[in-house]
């Protein structure tokens, strides 16, 4: 029985032995490779080496690194040991990585050496934490002093904190969520049965940090369960990643929405540069599919099944996260044989609460509650018919807030998890998410409205490399009428008018692509001003658009009527 993510190391090994686990892919392919039962090895050497240094279970170790075989490692070492992990976000400054160290109260810093200098400057005026080089842990000599060391036994449970994780901040105070082994378990294990169907014959490349949750429960922990290989990356540029998918027989990769705009863009530079016979035939064919697929009949693989094909010739399913996923690129991989499945989660719940499934898969829509999770709507003033917050209850749900009871009673009451998100269930229970509450802006009108909404309304049109929607106080910040929005875009211009076109035309340009986009849009939901943005808009490391840094820029930029 698989009960704690110690469990699940030794069920890899026992069940897939010298099949591989982990690689790292360089410029000529493989460099780095581990088996299930190496990793299992040299997780349990690197617990002996924990409790060796005075980590007794429940200490907390923080790990900061690049994505690489050696961070999962370093990661399984310390569930091993039965210690509780702080994964942090190897973009951090010094001041963030410290502030997050003196709030959690750590024992143990653990960094990749190309992070070592940072890392040692973080810890450099506290008390603790120890700092040291997850790639000098795991060398030859330190293994083999390792090995003359007692075994660690079996000190995990499934009550006992496994990880918590921390926003960041250079200054306030971060929250950190707690999660339990049987929290995270519950997760991989209904994510397994729900929304990755995958086994030994399975392949992972994996695109986005180590430390998030998405990609630490379903594209690390989950694919060590089932048996599936997991491919690292040292580029993740576009070409680098395409030949990633096809040299390793990758089957399945977890992106983010901007990722899959990228992989779009991909695919639309090799369609433009086809000659004009095959482009022709190409816009035939997609039409055809379309149609079909929005019919109900999945035409798109047996005819456009090549062009996806260009992603890995065994590529099988994208599964998104973390943001809206623009229907037009979901749309597009659907109709070339390699479906995006949509899901839906938080770090508060461990993350997966949702998930399109390949034999359901509703554009749109963030698919059905996994197993064993519920959601429930509650209806707020100001929402449209059906709309409400998204509630979520189930195993996977986290304990609280690590030292935050208020924080905690604020978001979970009563066994419920309220998201702080706006969604909807349509008739047959699939989710659809509409934003965030925070971000919805009032209009003039008293209604809410969505910025998601009208960003996907925006998204792919030709000359827009990216856009924001936000609200600002109506007339402005301090003129007495914050009681009421108007709603302002944004705008990335893309790159090839930003370069050609002088401001004033380019303005012009912009203008009438966002009055075309909009036009669907119900009149209280059309913005009323744009602005440009010279460079790309601030995102996270999972790249969400940092919406408070955005508001706080277009105070200082001169806004166009629309």
């Amino acid at each position: 029985m698989v009960a704690t993510i110690a469990d699940i190391l030794k069920h890899g090994a026992a069940a897939h032995g010298d099949a591989l686990a982990l690689e790292m892919f360089g410029a000529d392919g493989p460099v780095r490779r581990y088996t299930f039962r190496e990793v299992a090895r040299r997780a349990d050497l690197v617990a002996r080496q924990l409790r060796a240094w005075g980590i007794a279970p429940g200490g907390r170790v923080a790990l900061v690194g690049e994505n690489c075989p050696e961070w999962g490692i370093a990661a399984f070492g310390v569930y091993a040991a039965g210690a509780v992990l702080v994964p942090l976000d190897s973009k951090l400054k010094p001041g963030e990585v410290s502030n997050i160290l003196r709030r959690s109260r750590a024992d143990l810093l653990l960094s990749s050496a190309r992070l070592m200098p940072a890392a040692q400057e973080a810890a450099r005026d506290l008390a603790a934490p120890r700092v040291a080089c997850v790639d000098g842990l795991l060398s030859g000599d330190a293994l083999a002093g390792a090995a003359r060391l007692a075994p660690v036994g079996d000190l995990c449970r499934p009550d006992d904190v496994a990880l918590i994780s921390f926003t960041s901040g250079t200054t306030g105070a971060p929250k950190g969520i707690v999660l339990l082994h049987r929290n995270i378990v519950a997760n991989v294990l209904s994510a397994a049965a729900s929304v990755v169907a995958c086994g030994p014959d399975d392949h992972f490349v994996s695109l986005l940090p180590l430390n998030h949750l998405f990609e630490h429960t379903v594209g690390f922990l989950l694919p060590y369960y089932c048996g599936a290989g997991v491919t690292y990356l040292r580029s993740l540029k576009p070409k680098t990643v395409l030949a990633a998918l096809e040299a390793t027989g990758a089957t399945l990769c977890l992106i983010v929405p901007a990722v899959a705009r990228l992989f779009h863009k991909q695919a639309t530079a090799m369609i433009a540069g086809l000659p004009w016979w095959r482009r022709m035939l190409f816009r035939g064919l997609f039409g055809t599919a379309r149609a079909a697929g929005r019919a109900g009949v999945p035409l798109g693989p047996v005819i456009l099944g090549n062009v996806g094909r260009r992603f890995g010739s065994r590529m099988r399913q994208f599964i998104s996260g973390g943001a809206p996923l623009e229907p037009e690129t979901a749309e597009f991989f659907s109709c070339v044989g390699l479906p995006i499945l949509q899901g839906y989660g938080l770090s508060e719940a461990g993350p997966v609460v949702s998930s399109n499934t390949p034999g359901a898969n509703r554009l749109g829509s963030v698919g059905q509650p996994v197993r064993d999770v519920e959601v429930r709507i509650v209806p707020r003033d100001g929402f449209e018919p059906g709309a409400g917050e998204v509630l979520v209850r189930g195993p996977n749900v986290m304990q609280g807030y690590f030292e935050a009871p208020e924080a905690t009673a604020e978001v979970l009451r009563d066994g419920w998890l309220s998201t702080g998100d706006i969604g909807r269930l349509d008739p047959d229970g699939y989710l659809h998410i509409c934003g965030r509450i925070k971000d919805v802006i009032i209009g003039s009108s008293g209604k809410n409205v969505y910025p998601d909404e009208i960003e996907q309304q925006i998204a792919g049109r030709p000359f827009i490399k990216e856009a924001c929607v936000v609200g600002r106080p109506a007339g402005g910040r301090g003129t007495g009428q914050e009681a009421s929005e108007e709603i302002v875009v944004l705008v990335v211009p893309a790159d090839e008018i930003a370069a050609d076109l002088p401001r004033d035309d380019m303005v012009k340009v912009l203008r009438n692509e966002l009055r075309d986009a909009c036009r669907a849009l119900a009149d209280y939901k059309r913005p009323r001003y744009f602005t440009l943005c010279e460079g790309d808009l601030p995102r996270t490391t999972t790249l969400k658009l940092k919406k408070h840094e955005i508001v706080g820029m277009i105070d200082g930029l001169p806004l166009t009527p629309l």
